[in-house]
């Protein structure tokens, strides 16, 4: 039994592909100094586990989740990216401090902080790791089906 069916109060299973950043920018190295980028390439490379890497918390907020855990977020979403990563356990909290409540995109995606860039090899293999926005979908299922029309 794992903790979600254990505490569902308190767990939740999700897709990283479900869990929206809350801020802008992050910075390239967690706190250790270990490279975000770096832990990509371990974890890709069998130096270390998925399982190695401290859950995050995620909290609700107008119906989507929210992690201020942005920078295990961005390992997390390369990893769905590369198919080595179907969901994750996160724990549920219903405070993120509003000083890292400063997403532009609406936690889309992600940048690092200005003059900085993901260290590492694997995470150049992904296209992207913005979620797209309901009006995107929308825009793209009307040009499909213009396209088809033609």
């Amino acid at each position: 039994m794992d903790l979600v069916e254990l505490c569902p109060a308190l767990y939740i299973k999700l897709k990283p592909s479900e869990i929206y950043f809350s801020q802008n920018r992050i910075n390239t190295v967690f706190r250790g100094n270990r490279l975000v980028g770096g832990t990509l390439d371990d974890i890709m490379e069998g130096r270390c586990n998925i399982k190695d890497i401290p859950m995050i918390s995620v909290m609700n907020r107008n119906g989507k989740w929210v992690t201020a855990d942005n920078r295990r977020l961005w390992v997390f979403r390369h990893l769905e990216k590369l198919d080595k990563c179907t969901e994750i356990t996160a724990m549920k909290t219903s405070f993120i401090p509003e000083s890292k409540l400063n997403s532009e995109n609406g936690g889309r995606t992600v940048e690092f902080y200005i003059g900085m860039a993901a260290t590492g090899e694997w995470h150049k293999k992904v296209p992207t790791i913005e979620i797209p926005d309901s009006e995107t979908k929308q825009n793209d299922i009307v040009s499909e089906l213009e396209q088809l029309k033609l």
